[in-house]
């Protein structure tokens, strides 16, 4: 397990956001997929969604589905869906998920702790880059570090 720091920069991005139980992540992912044929439009870069904890539904977590495009998108906004110009987040935790590490609530539980023992605080909402390597999926989960990261 290695964790970094590191900032975070994505732009021309399509955003699905929904309300879901933490496995049922990849299910977002099918109607960005279905956006892309239906806009014309090409991915131009990896897929990736925040998850933010909700207080009062401990099972279901925010989602917010990012899938880069080739161009910007007009006029397509409703209250689940729109364009996001940059997504960017100047300084994170980082550490990759690998099979080694049971779920991504894990993953961001180890995050908050390495951030406590450098002295800074992370945000609760976690990004996670989904990477296709060698067909195999790797997420980077990025929690973004408050105020600056000062440490």
């Amino acid at each position: 397990m290695k964790i970094d720091r590191s900032p975070l920069i994505m732009q021309n991005l399509i955003r699905f956001q929904a309300i879901m139980k933490e496995d049922e992540w990849e299910q977002g992912f099918e109607l960005l997929k279905n956006l892309e044929y239906a806009e014309g439009v090409y991915q131009n870069g990896p897929t990736l969604f925040s998850m933010e904890k909700r207080e009062n539904e401990p099972e279901f977590k925010k989602f917010e589905f990012f899938m880069p495009v080739n161009v910007p998108l007009q006029g397509n906004e409703n209250a689940q869906i729109d364009f996001v110009d940059e997504l960017v987040i100047p300084d994170a935790m980082m550490m990759r998920h690998a099979d080694s590490e049971p779920n991504l609530s894990y993953v961001q539980d180890m995050l908050e702790q390495e951030a406590k023992k450098i002295g800074v605080v992370v945000e609760k909402k976690a990004y996670c880059i989904c990477l296709d390597v060698f067909n195999e999926v790797m997420i980077d989960v990025y929690m973004p570090i408050k105020n600056g990261g000062e440490s």
